[in-house]
C-alpha cells in the first residue's frame, strides 16, 4: 500500500485581518503563476470587513522570500 502525504502549503493559517484584526479565512488555493507549483498564490478573506489579502506559500506554507501580502481592494456597495 502506497503512503499518501497531502501537501497543505499552510492551508491550515488563518492570518489575523489588518483593518479590523478578526480571523481571516482561505478562500483560494492555485499553483503561482510565476513560481510554478513549487509555490501555491493563496487568497484570504476577512468575514467581517471583506478584506482579502494574496499571498503565496511554498510546500512548507512560508512566503517566498520576494512576495509581501497583497492586499486587494474590496467592492464598496
Amino acid at each position: 500500500m502506497l503512503a499518501y502525504e497531502q501537501i497543505r502549503f499552510g492551508a491550515n493559517d488563518s492570518p489575523t485581518c489588518p483593518v479590523c484584526s478578526m480571523t481571516m479565512r482561505l478562500t483560494r488555493r492555485v499553483p503561482h503563476p510565476l513560481y510554478g507549483y513549487d509555490y501555491e498564490l493563496q487568497s484570504f478573506e476577512c468575514r467581517a470587513c471583506g478584506l482579502e489579502v494574496n499571498r503565496s506559500a511554498d510546500i512548507a506554507g512560508l512566503p517566498h522570500a520576494n512576495d509581501a501580502p497583497v492586499i486587494a481592494p474590496t467592492a464598496m456597495p
